[in-house]
């Protein structure tokens, strides 16, 4: 099963969103800022993070700016819950390697979990052991 990190400091919407994907039978993880969601990315391989981009210490497009430079991440997806709404902010997001944003409290918790169905069903294979011998194979002999 995969795992989805939820990453909030407002904690009523992050255990809102995190019941939520429970109750659809996701694995959730849960962090209450950027600094313990850095900490739990070395611990749990993620594929899916969803997180807030205002936080303290270390913000959301912070954290997705190092995550994303993290070998293991590069088939995780990111997706942003924000209260910024502004043009300039989510192209920054989408630039830095964010899939989706989405702007807090303008949509309903099961359109949102529709959309966290389709990210997930869109998930990029990790390759296998196997796979990635024989890519190296086809790219020797090809």
């Amino acid at each position: 099963m995969k795992s989805i990190l939820v990453v909030d400091d407002a904690d009523d919407l992050r255990r809102l969103l995190a019941g939520a994907l429970r109750e659809e039978g996701y694995r959730v993880v849960e962090a209450s800022g950027g600094a313990e969601a850095l900490l739990i990315l070395q611990e749990v391989q993620a594929r899916l993070v969803l997180l807030d981009l205002s936080m303290s210490l270390i913000s959301g497009m912070d954290l997705l700016e190092l995550a994303k430079e993290l070998p293991s991440y590069r088939y995780t997806t990111f997706v942003v819950l924000s209260a910024r709404d502004d043009e300039d902010t989510i192209q920054k997001a989408l630039h830095a390697g964010a899939t989706g944003y989405f702007v807090k409290g303008v949509f309903d918790v099961d359109e949102f979990l529709e959309h966290v169905r389709q990210y997930v069903l869109a998930l990029p294979q990790v390759p296998t052991v196997d796979t990635r011998v024989e890519d190296v194979r086809e790219a020797h002999t090809g």
